[in-house]
């Protein structure tokens, strides 16, 4: 496919495919197709900024023969629309979650080998500066992390009312603490075993996780998400300790790093200044699907990673709404 022809579609119309639709205008690879949203104002208002159209469904939109669609909607209609798609040749963004059980993950996984599409998962934080920049590090021998520490809280489950309805979201897991289960798989490698402790403390659903994972390089981390911790600063973090080494971010903003054991060889990289779609990885990911459409080439971020963490996530969701919430079994080994 040219480059320059890329004719891209959104499914989905609130504040995400706001910024990626932003993003997408200013790529001369793109042009904005259409937007379909089940409030008809809100695809329209999209539409309008960007010269594009406006759909009725979603049905009107594949037919308006897109080349990518990005998938924007609520978490637990993910399934259908990104199957439907890819079942069309139609090259497949889907922000998260990939699916909010194993049976929906598996039959994008089955559709995504099937198509000659490519699929693409939202985990911006891999894209983030202060990421790369950790990522960069735990490659080296002194910052390979034997431990971690992650926490990614949220302040509440209340704007919008639907954040805390599971038939919608899927669970607060599929929120944003779904990212950093990506991030800790993506640092430290496979899972072999894990405990976890959950409760309903405010919400009708699990609320608030603490979890201990070992991981089959022998590293282990300890890993807490509280969806009522109030916003403040910072929500989101993850140390990494190495040899005599460690690293940590406060939220996108910065890295703090030091490789030994003097004050002096404390170091901190600020990313505050960058706008939101570079400092959060939007425009990074983006660039990336762009890119792997017009060269025909697998994304970074596909269904491989995207399956992997739904599967862990719903491991942890079995432990905590069976019987035996605390459980020390190793990972895909069930009583």
């Amino acid at each position: 496919m040219s480059p320059s022809s890329v004719k891209v579609s959104f499914i989905g119309a609130g504040y995400i495919a706001g910024v990626h639709a932003e993003i997408l205008s200013a790529d001369p690879r793109v042009r904005l197709n259409g937007f379909y949203d089940q409030d008809p104002s809100r695809s329209a208002q999209l539409a309008k900024k960007h010269n594009a159209k406006s759909y009725a469904g979603s049905q009107e939109l594949f037919d308006g023969s897109p080349h990518a669609v990005y998938v924007a909607s609520p978490n637990t209609t993910h399934v259908d629309y990104v199957t439907a798609a890819l079942a069309r040749g139609i090259h497949v963004f889907s922000e998260k979650p990939m699916a909010v059980n194993l049976e929906g993950a598996q039959k994008i996984k089955e559709a995504a080998a099937k198509s000659r599409a490519i699929y693409q998962i939202g985990f911006n934080r891999r894209f983030a500066p202060v990421y790369k920049k950790m990522k960069e590090l735990a490659l080296t021998p002194k910052f390979k992390p034997f431990s971690a520490n992650i926490k990614m809280n949220r302040g509440e489950l209340q704007r919008p009312p639907w954040t805390s309805n599971p038939k919608v979201t899927g669970g607060f897991l599929y929120e944003s603490t779904i990212h950093l289960f990506d991030l800790m798989l993506y640092f430290l490698g496979d899972v072999e075993s894990f405990e976890v402790t959950a409760a309903k403390d405010l919400y009708p659903d699990f609320d608030n996780f603490s979890m201990l994972f070992r991981f089959k390089n022998g590293g282990h981390a300890v890993f807490s998400s509280c969806a009522h911790a109030s916003w403040i600063f910072p929500f989101e973090r993850i140390e990494l300790y190495g040899d005599h080494a460690a690293c940590f971010n406060d939220e996108m903003e910065r890295v703090t790093f030091s490789d030994g054991l003097e004050k002096d060889q404390v170091r901190t990289l600020e990313f505050g200044s960058l706008d939101l779609a570079d400092r959060w990885g939007y425009r990074q990911e983006d660039q990336n699907f762009i890119e792997a459409i017009a060269k025909a080439q697998p994304p970074v971020v596909g269904v491989a990673e995207a399956f992997r963490v739904t599967s862990l996530i719903e491991e942890v969701y079995a432990r905590v709404r069976g019987a035996d919430p605390v459980s020390k079994m190793p990972l895909e080994t069930r009583r």
